[in-house]
């Protein structure tokens, strides 16, 4: 500090001597340098200050919480059932376009209940949840990838590439369960008059809750051997806790582009390859918005979905960190549809606080099962029947009632909903579903058609939950109201009527809270 101290004092003397001769050049020069270096190291320590605050005080938080009680009464029986689920995603603040997601995710229950199910011992122990023993039940770090994000402003381009482990986004998955260890590149493009978004992503492991619901069902355990493949699961009493770690290794990818142009014409355009199993998933979509006063307009839409299986499809199981056999070849050989399809055509009309709905979704092929969930971006009407029934076999997945040969699904549907000036709002959807749907027969329902099993029919390589499905033509009739309490919390309730050659009643009632 005394050297320091004398260097500045010397500088000093110089500059003003340097004053009194008039040298005023050799004065810019001296306090040009001096100044220079300490703007420097002022400027070191403000950048280091100023990268923590990005990365902590920037930091964003996304995700949900709710609880959920269900209940289900037939003519064979009922059940209750209490689920409750957390998704917390935080990002840190950028750092030269560097960002970093991590999430916890927690989930108790299943909206999937039948008759004898009931809430007791749903509060197990004195600290806190025991989530091995039932499927369902999760509390673990959800994603964890790192994001690089950039932009061309010349080019109007935002460009953010991801690695790591995170949900899989696209109209075939559920974005909020589905995940994927690889990498995903989104570009955003705008121009005057049109917004273009990009989307490719690679997955070398990966799972959909769909997919897993379905294996779980459908890996054999015990000691028995089937078409002679061992079975997956070799401790019965551990079959959930067993399955609740199994992976899909067929390296899954995924190319989509939406776009929309003049703000009111939109399009989606979607092309997926699951390696050895399915040689195409196509996802396309096309719809127009008519705006006809302020507050009134009316939206055409048309959406189509297809898949085609290889010729020799096989599912890469992984469990335990090693590739295990599996009964899926017997049923992709001699059961599975090769080629299925959707198509769904629909018109909304909206005034002031109503909206409606009416449309129809038909199939083609000789399958109806195209997507890696439930329903994900095929929009259509009801609450139960495309997600809320099994969570294995209803809907539109790839593994699901429509994945075996020979069936279809037509829905005509119907969904109406009035918000009042209060947050408040009603609705009442309905659809009427027929064709060889191949739905599975719940126990607390009743069927007036002839059922049929699949456990027969594949020989015996599917097991465990529902076997007995029925081709049926019913309809779901669900009233719900809403009511917001402010911007991010919400309580909705709605009951679900099924009549027709199924007859039973499932209700739900929800706190949400929204991050």
């Amino acid at each position: 500090m005394q050297k320091i101290s004398i260097l500045l004092s010397s500088i000093c003397c110089s500059v003003l001597f340097a004053q009194t001769q008039g040298n005023s050049e050799a004065q810019s020069q001296v306090m040009e340098s001096s100044t220079t270096t300490t703007i420097s190291k002022e400027q070191k320590e403000a950048t280091i200050d100023s990268l923590y605050k990005d990365i902590f005080k920037k930091a964003s938080v996304k995700g949900f919480a709710f609880g959920r009680v269900h209940s289900i009464h037939g003519p064979r029986g009922e059940g209750f059932s209490q689920q409750y689920r957390i998704k917390l995603d935080v990002t840190t603040g950028k750092i030269y376009g560097f960002s970093l997601t991590g999430g916890i995710f927690f989930s108790q229950g299943s909206s999937a209940i039948d008759a004898g199910r009931t809430t007791d011992g749903d509060v197990q122990g004195a600290r806190g949840t025991a989530y091995n023993d039932n499927f369902a039940d999760r509390f673990n770090v959800g994603t964890i990838y790192m994001s690089k994000e950039f932009n061309v402003e010349k080019a109007k381009l935002n460009v953010k590439i991801d690695a790591g482990k995170m949900n899989i986004a696209s109209p075939l998955n559920d974005k909020n369960l589905d995940l994927g260890l690889g990498g995903a590149l989104n570009i955003k493009h705008t121009t005057n008059n049109a917004e273009f978004k990009y989307y490719a992503a690679f997955f070398d492991s990966w799972n959909t809750d769909h997919a897993n619901y379905n294996i779980r069902r459908r890996g054999l355990n015990g000691t028995t051997n089937i078409n002679g493949i061992p079975p997956l699961f070799t401790n019965a009493t551990l079959v959930d806790q067993e399955a609740a770690a199994v992976g899909i290794g067929n390296n899954l990818t995924i190319f989509h582009i939406n776009t929309k142009l003049f703000k009111n014409l939109s399009i989606n355009a979607l092309y997926a390859n699951i390696y050895g199993l399915f040689d195409y998933m196509a996802f396309g979509d096309i719809g127009y918005k008519l705006n006809i006063t302020k507050n009134q307009n009316i939206t055409f839409l048309a959406q189509i979905a297809a898949a085609g299986m290889s010729n020799n499809p096989h599912i890469d199981i992984g469990h335990k960190g090693n590739a295990v056999n599996n009964n899926f070849g017997y049923e992709f050989a001699n059961l599975s549809a090769k080629h299925r399809g959707v198509y769904n055509i629909q018109v909304k009309y909206k005034v002031g606080g109503f909206s409606t709905k009416l449309g129809y979704l038909g199939s083609f092929g000789d399958g109806y099962g195209v997507l890696l969930a439930h329903k994900s971006g095929i929009d259509t009407a009801g609450k139960v029947w495309n997600g809320n029934f099994t969570a294995t076999y209803e809907g539109l997945g790839f593994l699901g009632s429509g994945s075996f040969r020979g069936t279809s699904l037509s829905v005509a549907y119907l969904a109406m909903k009035y918000t009042f000036t209060i947050p408040l709002a009603i609705g009442l959807d309905v659809s009427y579903l027929f064709g060889n749907n191949n739905f599975p027969l719940l126990d607390a329902a009743w069927a007036n058609v002839q059922t049929h099993s699949l456990a027969a029919e594949s020989g015996g390589s599917l097991v465990g939950g529902k076997t007995t499905f029925v081709n049926a033509n019913f309809f779901e009739i669900t009233p719900s109201i809403s009511y917001t309490f402010f911007k991010h919390f919400e309580i909705s309730f709605f009951t679900a009527v099924f009549v027709g050659d199924l007859e039973f009643i499932k209700t739900r009632t929800e706190l949400k809270w929204t991050f």
